[in-house]
């Protein structure tokens, strides 16, 4: 999940996150985000269950950016 790359001369896709933030958070970027809550993923839970949490996270953050309106 985290060494996807649209092509191999791109960045990969959680270091170009690295440039993008919620107006009502500048500080933190979406890639400290999702590499800060990496480790509490899937704890207690079956091991299948961490994909979803994944992207349960990612549209947390996708959701987020709707309600600050952040295109």
């Amino acid at each position: 999940m985290l060494d996807h790359r649209p092509n191999k001369d791109h960045l990969r896709t959680i270091q170009a996150l690295g440039a993008y933030a919620l107006p009502s958070a500048k500080d933190e970027s979406f890639e400290s985000i999702i590499l800060g809550k990496i480790p509490t993923l899937g704890l207690k839970k079956p091991a299948s269950e961490l994909p979803i949490e994944f992207c349960e996270l990612v549209i947390s953050i996708w959701t987020k950016c709707d309600h600050e309106e952040y295109v």
